[in-house]
């Protein structure tokens, strides 16, 4: 019997970057995976099994759009698919500004590379693949130092939302949060737990129940409509989930949102679907990174990713990224 040697995964870099290439090392490093610069994408798709991670430089449009038609021609010739979780965009503008991105099968995970290095980029980003392999999208601990305790809210009835809100202010402050930082992530958690709420419950044909009534009316919620809420703090980075018991999350839906620059006057709030709120565009955008995992029909949940600084600067201008993770059909 012939001993076969175990090929380590590589990390594919598809840029000219040197920020790119650096991150991308980093990675790698982390990883127990080897770096790897090819030609082009083709070489990429031909070893597609021995790839851990694929990093693409948003150069323009044209770009990407070249490279869909090529993933989709070797997904042709080799008769096989290939997934988009492993593919991941780099720009150096935010989605609002590469909205052509969100029409592409391949796109899934996409962060924008930030002014300043902080040192803490990579390991994060790799605490979100490492999380996605193992299945651990959706545990806040995922993302935290190894002594970090996570608190578990179950929300039955609409009103606990401000409770909740509250447990995690009160939460924030007393680990010398910054105020400013603090109301942020709890805006943020309040848009989140209000979509579990409303905009998720659907009927057997996946119509929304409630995405018309007034968010202010209060309700309990039926067992199969309970909200569950996770936090967890680690001093350096907060972590919080919220997950309905639908799995109705649209991924175009889901894009579409995001992919709306809340700072300009295209972005507004629907004035016929009652309390849209912040929106999910604002939460990306001031919040943190962004990861929603659906499990069609069954459920799904939206992690929030923040880390916490000295300045509200900091804070507000910090790595982040967005990954977009569907199992099933709907």
């Amino acid at each position: 019997m012939g001993i076969h040697q175990k090929i380590a995964p590589k990390i594919a870099l598809l840029s000219h970057q040197s920020w790119d290439a650096t991150f991308a090392a980093e990675m790698g490093a982390l990883g127990q995976s080897e770096l790897w610069i090819p030609e082009s994408a083709g070489q990429v798709f031909e070893q597609w099994d021995q790839v851990k991670a694929l990093f693409v430089d948003v150069v323009s449009p044209d770009r990407v759009r070249e490279f869909e038609i090529e993933r989709i021609q070797h997904q042709a010739k080799l008769q096989r698919e290939f997934h988009s979780d492993k593919i991941h965009f780099i720009s150096d503008k935010d989605l609002a500004q590469n909205r052509d991105l969100i029409f592409f099968e391949s796109f899934s995970n996409f962060f924008v590379r930030p002014a300043e290095r902080l040192g803490f980029e990579a390991e994060l980003y790799h605490q979100m693949i490492d999380a996605r392999s193992r299945g651990a999208l959706a545990n806040p601990l995922s993302f935290l130092a190894p002594n970090a305790h996570e608190q578990v809210i179950e929300l039955a009835h609409t009103a606990d939302k401000l409770d909740c809100c509250e447990a995690l202010r009160s939460y924030l402050f007393t680990a010398n949060v910054p105020a400013r930082e603090v109301n942020v992530i709890a805006n943020c958690a309040d848009e989140l737990i209000m979509n579990a709420m409303f905009d998720a419950p659907s009927d057997f044909y996946g119509k929304p129940l409630y995405d018309r009534m007034e968010r202010s009316r209060e309700r309990e919620l039926p067992l199969n409509e309970r909200v569950l809420f996770k936090m967890g703090f680690d001093g350096y980075t907060f972590c919080m989930s919220v997950t309905d018991q639908f799995g109705s999350a649209q991924r175009e839906s889901i894009l579409n949102h995001l992919s709306r620059d809340f700072r300009s006057q295209e972005y507004h709030v629907d004035q016929g679907k009652a309390g849209a709120g912040l929106g999910l565009s604002f939460i990306h955008y001031s919040g943190g990174s962004l990861i929603f995992e659906t499990i069609a029909g069954v459920s799904t949940t939206v992690t929030l990713i923040s880390r916490v600084f000295d300045t509200y600067r900091d804070f507000k201008s910090q790595f982040r990224f967005l990954s977009v993770v569907k199992h099933g059909s709907y």
